[in-house]
């Protein structure tokens, strides 16, 4: 991914962990449950090691079987107990862990939402898909499992070091001093760990890239006959996450194997020395069984922390990954009002109401230089100077790669020009609450995204609070009601991804609905009608009168019959604007750009006619 982080790997480590540790923290009171639960459930485990000493020494070594009596009663009561405090650990620790990813998860794809396109741009949709599903899940297990056990482990060992100490000083005494050879693989490996972690979620990221990137492209694929080859370079990818992952794994597991050697070599030799002291009287059997089992209760706890630390270090990486996009800024911000002082009469201060109160709606561009920073900056649209009058319809031609689209990137403020200024009534859009800005303009695209919704939704994208009249209007003035009608479901069929169940014309008449429904003043079109048959030629441009009513119309065409509607028409090539006229004016200059195109539009139309014929 892109804009990686450059802190060192230490501090950002800490980063992140402390990010954790404030989305915990935001539910103390959840918390503090947790902590008496996990606090009860290691007290009642370390309860058994006394009990057991009663039950040896009290019962079976004296032959008192009331005792012995006593001394199941007091197991069974302590099983109930411990089974009491474990549902509770796992119930709420689940509900914590769950709560808080959906918390990260909720924070990540806000961020995600409004990052500007060049981010997208140059970034992986599958890679960021990875990083809200398979990151976050990582953490949750995390937080419900892992954390948990490692503090209530942590409890036990602490609770048994103190029980060891009773029972016999000597003995723990010789047990401590292997604490130190434990330590020293968990700080080496630890950190080997953390890094082929990260490594690991890396590649499983680029996996899920390609697989979802050549999924969205497979009609592509198949009918080049390229799946062999899209198959071979997913089986590598696949292969690069399986090796880091058995790496990742041999070293947790050569961790493991380390803590458990040295642990339990450790409590051999301490069981032998204590079974010279039973013998030699200086200790009583049930202390020594007593012994035994604190002892293994610490080594299996330090054995268990040592092979969660592992997981800890995995986590670490899921959250440097998470923090990584969480420190992201969007390029365009809300608003600019430090590069370019709002106006007094910004949309921001006026009144909010469902379609904002624009003066006219007037679109200027004023010696505007604009390149893309992912195409090396080369400019796509230089010096260009024009004024679409509010309420007029304005067409934009030109050949491809002219910066026509470029045009309508710049009115949306999904860039900012290097130089000069794009206006909305006179006022610079870096002066204006984006989200203003945004509710005044309503755009089409020529391939409009349709989403998996149902028909009803994805118009409702254009306003939210429209009532079911205003959307069926919608739909009818974009003559889009009666095939709607005709699908299983009317209104409520769902379209499939990207609106693969619809036609690309129908799309275009479902986003022009859209686009009336949400009722901007300034009506951005991008090729929106090119899909539509010449028998609908008629229809579209009824459509396009009727949405364009009060609305300052910009329209990206190429045919005739739409571009000769616009009240003016701006003609682009190579990022400039090389004519600007009525359609009479412009067909009337010799030699002109618009004249040209026009003339070779005819002559096209006229050799499909003929081959018609």
């Amino acid at each position: 991914m892109k804009n990686e982080s450059k802190q060192p790997k230490q501090k950002t480590n800490f980063r992140a962990f402390r990010l954790l540790m404030q989305e915990v923290g935001k539910y103390k009171m959840l918390l503090w449950f947790v902590f008496l639960a996990l606090i009860a459930s290691a007290s009642i485990t370390l309860s058994f090691g006394y009990t057991l000493r009663l039950l040896i020494d009290k019962g079976l070594a004296t032959g008192d079987k009331a005792w012995l009596d006593t001394a199941l009663e007091i197991l069974l009561v302590l099983v109930v107990l411990l089974s009491a405090a474990s549902f509770a650990r796992l119930t709420l620790v689940s509900s914590l862990g769950e709560r808080i990813v959906a918390d990260i998860r909720k924070k990540v794809y806000a961020r995600l939402i409004d990052m500007d396109p060049t981010f997208h741009e140059t970034g992986s949709t599958g890679e960021m898909v990875s990083r809200v599903t398979a990151d976050t899940t990582l953490i949750q297990t995390i937080i419900s499992s892992t954390l948990p056990m490692a503090v209530r482990n942590m409890i036990l060992m602490l609770g048994g070091v103190v029980m060891l100490f009773i029972t016999s000083i000597k003995l723990t005494s010789l047990v401590l001093l292997a604490l130190p050879v434990i330590v020293l693989p968990v700080l080496v490996l630890g950190r080997i760990i953390r890094r082929k972690s990260k490594e690991t979620q890396d590649s499983v990221a680029q996996l899920g890239a390609h697989m979802a990137e050549s999924l969205g492209a497979v009609k592509t694929i198949q009918s080049y006959g390229n799946e062999g080859i899209f198959k071979h370079r997913f089986d590598d990818k696949v292969e690069d996450a399986y090796g880091r992952a058995r790496s990742q794994i041999n070293s947790r597991g050569f961790l493991g194997a380390s803590v458990i050697m040295v642990l339990f070599s450790a409590i051999g030799f301490v069981l032998w020395l204590g079974g010279y002291d039973v013998i030699d009287g200086r200790m009583s059997g049930g202390e020594l069984t007593s012994f035994v089992f604190y002892a293994v209760i610490v080594a299996s706890s330090i054995g268990i922390i040592g092979e969660l630390s592992s997981s800890l270090y995995r986590v670490s990486g899921a959250m440097e990954r998470i923090l990584e996009i969480l420190a992201l800024e969007p390029a365009i911000g809300q608003t600019a009002a430090d590069i370019i002082a709002p106006s007094k009469e910004s949309l921001s201060e006026r009144p909010s109401e469902s379609r904002p109160t624009v003066e006219n709606g007037g679109i200027s561009f004023e010696n505007v230089s604009f390149g893309y920073a992912t195409r090396g900056g080369v400019p796509a649209i230089q010096g260009l100077s024009f004024h679409a009058p509010a309420g007029r319809t304005t067409a934009i031609v030109g050949p491809s790669g002219a910066g026509k689209s470029t045009i309508f990137q710049l009115i949306m403020r999904f860039y900012d020009p290097s130089s000069g200024r794009v206006c909305l009534d006179g006022r610079d859009l870096r002066s204006l609450k984006l989200d203003d800005l945004r509710h005044a303009v309503a755009y089409v695209s020529q391939e409009p995204d349709i989403f998996s919704f149902s028909v009803r939704d994805n118009i409702l994208v254009g306003r939210l609070d429209a009532s079911e009249d205003d959307i069926i209007n919608a739909a009818q003035k974009a003559r889009a009601h009666e095939f709607i009608m005709a699908l299983p479901g009317g209104y409520d069929a769902m379209l499939g991804e990207r609106g693969c169940r619809l036609s690309t014309g129908q799309k275009q008449r479902l986003a022009i609905a859209r686009a009336y429904l949400k009722n901007a003043p300034v009506l951005l079109l991008d090729e929106a009608t090119s899909a539509q048959d010449s028998q609908n030629e008629k229809d579209m441009q009824d459509i396009l009168k009727e949405i364009s009513k009060d609305r300052t119309l910009i329209m990206i065409a190429h045919r005739l019959s739409t571009i000769i509607q616009a009240d003016q028409i701006l003609v682009i090539d190579d990022g400039q604007l090389m004519e600007q006229g009525t359609h009479q004016d412009l067909v009337n200059k010799q030699g002109g750009l618009y004249a040209k195109m026009i003339h070779q539009q005819f002559a096209l139309n006229d050799h499909h006619q003929h081959s018609a014929a």
